[in-house]
């Protein structure tokens, strides 16, 4: 019997194989297969897997396994002969290339599935195919292959299976979409590169022969370099690479490892893993970077080197590839598998969210910055969700909040992990994980069993087609960013880069870098280190010193790794005999000798180079950890005996052994460096010094783990950041001298230039300034597509992070849910604060931190404390003195806990109850928020009468610093958002949000807090007018100002990008305090640097110290700074309860008392018989306190002490009385409802806070309605109300219930309820707010209708001023109408009334009637703007028109010539004056807007808009823009650059078009792609719009062109950040006509998503002009559901109303028929002609230079003949050209002379002598013939109405003048041609243009 299948490598496998095969009887195939080594451990893995798999379905039945390995052998390349049987035992091995029959597997498609896809596959054939268009918008592309697909390949493209398995017939069967190889996978061993491209290339050939010719994309896991492929190099893995701080380097190693991979015909790598690292126990650790996330963060550089750099506009979240030499990269494992309890592998990660998001998931935001393609999930579970099935994590979060548009890609096989057993209810697990955001599955073997049901599942509707859609989408997204439509195969000019000697520098370099030196001498003043390379005789020992496998590591070449000499590269021993002298001799022995030993005194020193086997995943778990093969031993034994440097070889911290640290003389951790051991000789040798720091704590023993820098009792044996270098010694005893708090993440400290952060923990050798330190910049996931979302509890680990952080910190504190541990009493806290303050005072000044907590109903976060109603319920009672006794309770029980500061109280006047923070304010009216104001003088104590006004107060240690919140108008929000706007003019901000802060600052409030949200579009947190000069200088504030949470990161768009600027604007504006609370390095490092560049001065730095300072000193600080613990009895109190329970029975309001006035339901019988309690928040004291209590967000459930309703009715009822309890009533109950006296029904809003509590429906929730009816309609019910704000009161409620009690949240003390609905005490509580009857009346209040005084309508007031108090008045519709263009077609007195249109325009050739005259156009449009004053407000109309050379709409008007001709002029003064002309014809018909000019550049004249240009030059067109200037009036030179202007009412608004570059589109495709970097854009397409702004240009027309595949009409970076931000324009910008609906493929399909992308990116006003309905409905639904903020609707607002104040068309906005004369008058007309004449350009004038055809004679004899007889003629003039043409109809591809002009001309020119006007807009084709036979030639471009222009030429009454404005081209395939180009060869150059004189 021979067998010759195939081995199983490793012996261990084969008798783990033997071990699960004993049933069966299968030992006697062991010998056989120890015989054999032919293939890689992965397809001896696929066998072992084949092989059980099928005898495990088969039940072990006799003969099954042969069978099983028919099976196998014939997936991994084996076949047996058609005559052989299963017994015969006999197989062969299949010919190269030869492959599996498909027939043999079970095909899942039936015969006709398949004929239904071959007829469908007929019918796509013959449409166009859009996605096979490489210029075609990526998104365009996208849907329009997806448009063509079935259902069999649409699955196909998420199937990626393994190389192995994979055959033609099966790529092109399946329609596979992916391909990979595991780690050990090759297509035979040591295959070079080549051999990859050639088996990769074939793949991809039967991918493209496929129906749709879809590549596959093939991916690879090049995790530390091309790690698979002999060869290849390697670099370090990513835990040395971590060592290395040195972002630019993982970026350059990217690069490199792309390079690599792409030469194999690869383009996908799984990389990289940005995991934190929280357990070295984790088989995975040296994939990790660090512990740390803020240095994973920066080292996800490894994401732009692979895809290469995206520029700075690139969409975040959309997968970005720079070209053929960039691969696909992927981020994984997502997220927080570097977490699992006790490193376990695919183990369980128990975190909060909060945690989660600050930990695990910062780096994904860095590499989502990036552009990074794909993300894989991880096999690991979060609080025990696979994540492989986490709907939230995957596509909530990663998809939809981090806006990730790439695909998201599982792990190996980790469908099958869903289930347990493993792989059991499969179709479950695909069910799952697809519909849980799982794009494409990693199979990689059973591709068949997943087609097969996923389609099942398609069919059966368990996943949705919208969900395969949406993951083929992403899939097709990255293949067509990738270019693999383009360049599907490999490109073989890379192989030379395969193991290059760059490469191998680069891998060099990154392990000097990577090299840790834990220690450098026993005695400090003796470093051991650098070694003497000439020493006479060294020993090297150990098991890594001669071995590449052991050194690279595991993912190399094989998924474990393998030992020995596995690839091209440098061990440490090679490395090191290269560079010794050569007189030094080495010896090696991989364990040393005792003959050695014995010999010690013959040694310099000895190398011991020891550590761990490679190993990979759940192989590498490891529990001990200790060093593998006897490491400690060795070492010990060698440092015995001879000096010893020990290089320890790991993925990890390992166990060092005291002897090993006590005899080594020098210790260095070299990770797992890869091919090129060269580094570290290069630095143990001394020509380079050690860089390395830890990017791990190195752990003393294993019991500590896991151990962070942020844990609790950090006490490591090297911290996180420690690395020595050889400049000074270093052992164990002298670092551990130092203080923990002083240990830095480099015991030398790199200068921030070096690496531009202070890793916290640090040896501080000199003092720094007040700002010192930094950290490096990350997106920030504190902010979602709605705003910001402050974590509760995610800042505690930070706050732990190392005493050393206080040092200089002015203030600590807790966000709310952040505890020392959960449920931490008094004590616990103030043990906690203590040790934060002790560290304080032990810096060099000792000054106090003061700690602040959110203690707004008391003090909240802390477990047992008593917990007040909150504000909304406390403005019920109108009791001033009651809210000071609560202040001073407060006071009491924070303190306890060792707290100074509570951010108390919240004045904020409610202006609306969608406000998500309503029961944080006291009500809507100001004067009552005045008076609850008196919580300050309780929590702060009340300052005697001659206390300073405005100056800080504190009356002793029982008391508390307050913070008056939030500064200013936060309650006023349009619509109630969070961080919104609050849309007021500042007499109102005054009267109705200031004034609670004038009663707080009265009684000494010593901080406020700002507010995140806006006033008018301003920022608060960076709104210097009110920050400073109303707060501090007007109302004399003399305490300090502090940040809300994160709240810098608000200032900019999008949140949290340009830091820098954030912290300029707001400590520049007054901000005293910043509320970091985590990312303070790079605060601290961007102030330090602002002071230092003189951005913000040193008096604002001291300013504010001083203001936080004397705070400090107020409070007592300095002079009691901890905890007095005498107070902690009073925390949870019982006079506290009394109190609190006081304030309920105050707070309660009866809404409804009885059905009859006359017969009052309450008080309830206490001793009824039976009683039914039920709802939702009957028995929850979470729900009853509400947000903010335990956490920001509270919770449900008994979260602290206190009495829940039904506990406190339980009480105070009858002993007789049966209280029956159910949360949702049965219908048993219901149905014997006699049985009841009454029903109490508790129901109400769950806990929430800020913007999780916006609402804009209020609706009571969990069905609290219909639980109301449902018992009402059975039994007499007293409904209580848990709210914080007045909710939706359904008529049926109203109706049906007895008595209604409105109890807010109430807090802890629910007694307070009992005793007022039992009788003890009467309601007292009066409404805070107006209780409204429908949503739709939001905003009500009672202040409803009191008109301020009208600025707007006020002439002499200044402009912005006038915009400022219109927009404060203006509705949303109202905004969204003025924000609407409209055609006149569709233009009635009702839509512009009753859609409060802003603006009207007429499409060319749209007349009010044929030929209608100016003043019909003055009737229609003067009848347009009557309607639109006839509004409520009424804000004129601005009427548009594409006046754009002259008036040339209007019958009669002056047509000038176009753009081109003006061009041609060189006129600057010309081009103004025909501007004044236009101006005055456009106002004479009743229009003030012309969009004109057009200042593009031309870059190719096959554009059909050529004409519109005046040439290809900026520097021409810049002159031309004068245009501006006539149409608008000459601004004075004091004008303010950007800023609209508009001279009077004989000018018109102008509009600068089309912004920008649409004049360079590749091959002048109108609406077409400019292909150009940022820095071409800016030099030649950006400057005449300079110009323009100069000019002060009103509006700014966007493009429908592209710049790089990015529609200009989406383009937030062109359209805001460049023309609003940088270039100052604050005009506003128009679309294009329909320009939205082009934003999508199909134009016209998801409408409302067209309108959020254009809004968004910054078009102002949209020239719809037609479906405006549709529009002004999705605009408001888009705002309404905040996914347009407000404040871009009030800034495009804002910008329009300035144009239209500043155009006066409020003071004149109808027609002035003064005007009228002036259409067509002489002078214009004579203008035109002067224009013409200027324009024309004499291209040819005679035969010979000396005889000059032109001037003509004007006496010649005219004589009428045919050609026949043409000697009677004295000359021709010929006069051909284009057609009229307009946009895409004008595009041309040949630009031959239309209408057989060039025949015409030859014909003529062959009999007569022949002058030759062209007429066109553009360079066109001319004929050798033509030019060789003509005379005369004269490009007159289109000349306009003014023909006498060109006779005053010709004849010689002029000269010719003009010059050609563009490059005159010889054939097409010249263009583009410009004068630029490197290969300039014109017919005529630019600049060109003859006279008439001798030439």
């Amino acid at each position: 019997m021979t067998l010759t299948l195939v081995a199983f490598i490793n012996s261990k496998k084969i008798e783990m194989l033997w071990e699960m095969m004993v049933p069966f009887k299968y030992r006697h195939f062991i010998e056989d297969l120890k015989d054999l080594g032919k293939y890689s451990w992965l397809e001896t893995m696929m066998l072992e897997r084949v092989c059980l798999s099928y005898v495990h379905k088969r039940g072990g039945s006799s003969g099954s396994v042969w069978n099983a390995l028919v099976c196998a052998s014939s997936q991994i390349g084996y076949m047996p002969e058609q005559s052989e049987t299963v017994d015969d035992y006999e197989y062969k091995e299949l010919s190269e290339g030869q492959h599996i029959c498909p027939e043999r597997h079970a095909n899942i498609f039936d015969k006709e599935e398949k004929r239904v896809v071959m007829e469908e596959g007929k019918e796509s054939s013959s449409s166009s195919s859009v996605y096979k268009n490489p210029d075609a918008p990526v998104e365009a592309r996208v849907q329009d292959l997806l448009s063509r697909m079935t259902l069999q390949e649409k699955i196909g493209q998420m199937t990626q299976i393994e190389r192995i398995v994979t055959t033609h017939p099966v790529i092109t069967n399946f329609f596979i979409g992916s391909v990979l190889n595991g780690g050990g996978s090759w297509p035979f061993e040591d295959a070079k590169s080549s051999d990859w491209a050639d088996m990769i290339d074939g793949y991809q050939n039967a991918a493209l022969a496929s129906r749709l010719g879809i590549p596959i994309i093939y991916g690879i896991d090049a995790v530390h370099g091309n790690n698979n492929v002999y060869g290849a190099t390697i670099f370090p893995h990513n835990i040395g690479l971590g060592a290395t701080r040195d972002a630019e380097l993982i970026r350059r190693i990217g690069a490199a490892t792309a390079l690599e991979v792409r030469a194999i015909g690869a383009h996908w790598a799984f990389a990289p893993c940005v995991a934190a690292l929280r357990d070295p126990r984790w088989g995975r650790s040296y994939e990790c970077y660090s512990e740390d996330a803020e240095i994973i963060c920066e080292l996800t550089t490894l994401v732009s080197g692979l895809q290469g750099q995206p520029p700075k506009e690139h969409t975040n979240g959309y997968p970005f590839l720079a070209g053929r030499n960039n691969v696909v990269a992927c981020a994984k494992h997502f997220v927080g598998d570097g977490g699992t309890d006790r490193g376990t592998n695919e183990g369980n990660t128990l975190v909060s969210y909060e945690d989660l998001e600050r930990l695990h998931l910062a780096p994904y935001l860095n590499c989502l910055a990036q552009g990074v393609s794909t993300v894989m999930a991880s096999y690991s579970s979060w609080n025990g969700s696979k994540l492989h099935s986490d709907y939230f994590l995957l596509t909530e979060l990663l998809k939809q909040k981090l806006g990730f548009k790439g695909f998201v890609i599982s792990d190996w096989e980790a469908l099958d992990r869903l289930s347990e057993p493993k792989s059991s209810n499969y179709r479950n697990c695909v069910k799952m994980s697809v519909n849980a955001g799982i794009d494409m599955v990693m199979l990689p073997f059973e591709y068949e069993q997943f087609i097969k049901d996923l389609t099942d599942l398609v069919e059966a509707g368990e996943v949705p087609m919208a969900r395969i859609d949406d993951a083929v989408e992403r899939i097709l997204r990255v293949k067509f960013v990738a270019g693999l439509f383009e360049h599907p195969l490999t490109d073989r000019s890379l192989l030379s880069t395969v193991g290059c000697k760059e490469h191998r520098e680069l891998g060099r370099e990154a392990v000097r870098k990577s090299l840790v030196l834990l220690k450098n001498g026993k005695n400090v003043d003796k470093p051991f280190l650098p070694l003497d390379r000439s020493a006479k005789r060294i020993l090297v020992t150990g098991t890594h010193a001669d071995d590449l496998g052991y050194q690279c590591g595991g993912w190399t070449k094989a998924w474990f790794g393998l030992s020995g000499r596995i690839t091209i590269g440098t061990t440490l021993l090679d490395a090191i005999k290269a560079a010794v002298g050569d007189e030094t001799e080495v010896i090696f022995e991989k364990t040393p000798s005792e003959e050695t030993l014995a010999s010690s005194e013959e040694f310099a020193y000895a190398i011991v180079a020891v550590g761990e086997g490679p190993y990979a995943e759940t192989l590498g778990d490891d529990s001990e950890l200790i060093i593998p093969f006897n490491g400690s031993d060795i070492v010990t034994a060698v440092a015995e005996k001879i000096p010893t440097l020990a290089i320890l070889f790991s993925g990890r911290p390992m166990v060092l052994e005291p002897t090993v640290l006590e005899k080594t003389e020098a210790l260095v951790a070299a990770w797992l460096p890869g091919s090129e051991g060269q580094g570290m000789a290069d630095v143990i040798f001394g020509d380079y010094d050690f860089e390395g720091k830890l990017p791990v704590s190195w752990f003393k023993r294993v019991e500590q783990l896991p151990l962070n820098a942020d844990a609790d009792s950090y006490d490591p044996l090297f911290p996180l950041g420690f690395g020595l270098n050889c400049s000074a010694g270093g052992n164990l005893n002298t670092w551990r001298k130092i203080k923990r708090s002083e240990v830095a993440g480099t015991c030398e400290e790199k200068t921030k230039k070096e690496y531009g952060r202070d890793r916290g923990v640090v040896m501080r050798l000199q003092e720094p300034t007040r700002a010192g330190g930094g950290a490096c910049a990350r997106p920030s996931l504190s902010h979602d597509s709605a705003g910001k979302n402050r974590s509760d509890d995610s800042d505690r680990t930070h706050r732990r992070f190392s005493s050393s952080h206080y040092r200089f910190f002015h203030r600590v504190q807790s966000g709310a849910g952040s505890w020392p541990f959960e449920d931490a009493e008094s004590s616990d806290w103030a043990d906690m604060i203590d040790g934060f303050q002790r560290s304080a005072l032990a810096s060099r000044l000792g000054i106090p931190i003061i700690y602040g907590t959110d203690a707004v109903h008391g003090n909240n976060n802390v477990y047992g404390a008593t917990v007040f109603p909150h504000n909304i319920g406390l403005g019920a009672t109108r009791d001033a003195e009651l809210i000071r006794r609560i202040g001073a309770a407060t006071a009491i029980e924070v303190r306890a806990s060792g707290i100074h500061w509570t951010f108390a109280p919240c004045v904020a006047v409610l202006g609306d109850p969608r406000w998500g923070r309503c029961y944080e304010s006291y009500g809507e009216d100001a004067k009552t928020v005045c008076e609850m104001s008196s919580i300050i003088s309780g929590l702060q104590g009340n300052p005697p009468k001659e206390h300073p006004k405005a100056y800080p107060f504190l009356a002793g240690r029982n008391n508390l610093v307050a913070c008056a919140k939030h500064f200013v108008g936060d309650g006023g929000t349009d619509k109630g958002l969070s961080e919104g706007h609050t849309i007021a003019s500042y007499e109102e901000l005054e009267r109705i949000h200031m004034a609670p802060y004038l009663n707080c600052i009265s009684q000494g409030v010593c901080t406020v807090m700002a507010s995140f949200s806006s006033w008018n579009g301003s920022r608060l947190h960076s709104d210097y007018f009110l920050l400073t000069e109303v707060l501090k200088d007007k109302l004399g504030f003399k305490g300090f100002l502090v940040s809300d949470w994160d709240g810098l990161e608000t200032i900019s768009e999008p949140q949290g990008s340009n830091y820098r600027n954030c912290v300029k604007l707001s400590i520049n504006a007054g901000i005293d305090m910043m509320m970091v609370p985590f990312k303070y390095r790079q605060f601290i490092e961007d102030l330090t640097d602002l002071v230092e560049s003189g951005e913000v001065s040193m008096a604002r730095v001291d300013g504010a110290v001083e203001r936080i300072l004397r705070v400090k000193f107020v409070a007592g600080l300095f002079e009691h700074p901890l905890t007095d613990r005498s107070l902690l009895p009073t925390v949870g109190c019982k006079e506290h309860r009394e109190v609190a329970r006081e304030a309920v029975r105050k707070s309660l309001v009866l809404l409804k008392n009885g059905k009859d006035s006359g017969k009052p339901f309450l008080p309830l019988d206490r001793m009824a018989k039976r009683v039914l309690v039920v709802g939702t928040h009957a028995n929850d004291l979470g729900n009853q306190c509400g947000g903010w209590t335990k956490t920001k967000s509270g919770q449900s459930g008994g979260i602290t002490i206190g009495t829940t309703l039904l506990d406190a009715i339980k009480a105070v009822v009858g002993d007789k009385t049966e209280v029956v309890y159910q949360k949702t009533p049965s219908k048993e109950t219901l149905a014997s409802c006699e049985r009841f006296s009454y029903a109490i029904v508790a129901v109400g809003e769950p806990p929430y806070a800020e913007m999780k509590g916006d609402n804009s429906e209020l609706t009571i929730p969990f069905n609290g309605c219909d639980i109301v009816t449902a018992v009402a309609e059975k039994i007499t019910t007293l409904v209580i109300l848990f709210s914080g704000r007045p909710m939706v009161l359904e008529a049926a409620v109203l109706e049906k219930t007895e008595a209604l009690v409105a109890a807010w949240f109430p807090g802890s003390e629910g007694q307070g309820i009992a005793d007022v609905i039992f009788g003890d005490y009467d309601f007292e509580g009066k409404l805070p707010v107006s209780w409204f009857k429908r949503v739709e009346q939001l905003p009500l209040k009672a202040d409803t209708g009191k008109e301020s005084s009208c600025v707007y309508q006020n002439p002499h007031a200044p402009v912005e001023a006038r915009v400022k108090d219109l927009l404060s008045r203006m509705t949303l519709p109202e905004k969204i109408g003025q924000m609407t263009q409209i055609e006149r077609t569709v233009a009635s007195p009702a839509a512009i009334t009753d859609f409060f249109i802003g603006s009207i325009l007429n499409s060319g050739g749209s007349a009010p009637f044929k030929d209608a005259k100016s003043s019909d156009w003055a009737d229609m449009i003067d009848g347009f703007q009557r309607s639109a004053l006839a509004s409520r407000l009424g804000i004129p109309m601005i009427y548009g028109t594409d006046a754009v050379h002259g008036n040339n709409n209007v019958f009669g008007a002056t047509v000038f010539p176009h753009n081109i001709g003006l061009g041609a002029t060189r006129d600057a003064d010309l081009v103004r004056r025909i501007g004044a002309a236009t101006a005055l014809e456009v106002r004479a018909c009743g229009a003030h807007w012309a969009f004109a000019p057009c200042v593009a550049v031309l870059g190719d004249p096959r554009w059909g808009r050529s004409y519109e240009c005046y040439g290809e030059d900026a520097g021409l067109v810049c002159e031309m823009t004068s245009l501006v200037t006539g149409l608008q009036g000459e601004p004075p030179e004091e004008h303010p650059n950007g800023y609209p202007f508009v001279a009077g009412s004989n000018n018109v608004v102008a509009c600068a078009k089309h912004f920008v570059g649409d004049g360079g589109t590749d091959k002048g495709i109108n609406e077409g792609n400019t292909i150009a970097s940022y820095q071409d854009l800016e030099k030649i397409h950006i400057p005449p719009y300079l110009k323009c702004l100069a000019q002060g240009v009103s509006t700014v027309m966007a493009s429908y062109s592209s710049w790089d595949g990015s529609r200009l009409h989406a383009n937030y970076f062109l359209l805001t950040e460049v023309l609003k931000e940088k270039l100052g324009f604050k005009g506003f910008i128009v679309s294009d006509w329909e320009g939205l609906d082009r934003l999508s493929e199909p134009m016209g399909s998801n409408y409302r998503s067209c309108v959020k992308t254009a809004i968004n990116a910054g078009i102002d006003m949209v020239m719809v002009p037609f479906n405006y309905e549709l529009f002004i409905r999705d605009m408001i639904n888009l705002v309404e559901s905040g996914e347009i903020p407000l404040a871009r609707v009030n800034d495009a607002v804002e910008r329009i109303l300035r144009v239209k104040f500043i155009a006066g068309l409020f003071e004149h906005p109808l027609s002035d028929r003064s005007l009228l004369g002036t259409v067509g008058c002489k002078k214009h007309r004579e203008l035109g002609r002067e224009a013409v004449r200027k324009s024309l350009v004499l291209l040819k004038n005679g035969e010979t230079a000396d005889k000059p055809f032109l001037p003509l004679d004007r006496n010649a004899k005219r004589i009428l003949e045919t050609l026949e007889s043409s000697e009677g003629f004295s000359y021709a003039i010929v006069a051909v050209g284009e057609s009229p043409y307009a946009e895409t109809i004008g595009d041309n591809t040949e630009l031959v002379i239309p209408f057989k002009g060039s025949d015409i001309v030859t014909a003529v020119a062959e009999r007569i002598p022949t002058l030759m006007i062209l007429i066109s807009g553009r360079p066109v084709v001319l004929e050798p013939a033509v030019l060789e036979k003509t005379e005369a030639l004269v490009a007159a471009w289109l000349p306009g109405t003014e023909g006498q222009g060109m006779a005053d030429v010709i004849f010689g009454d002029y000269d010719f003048e003009g010059k050609l404005p563009v490059s005159w081209f010889k054939t097409l395939e010249h263009l583009p041609l410009n004068a630029n180009a490197n290969s300039y060869d014109p017919l005529f150059p630019v600049g060109f243009g003859l006279n008439s004189k001798p030439v």
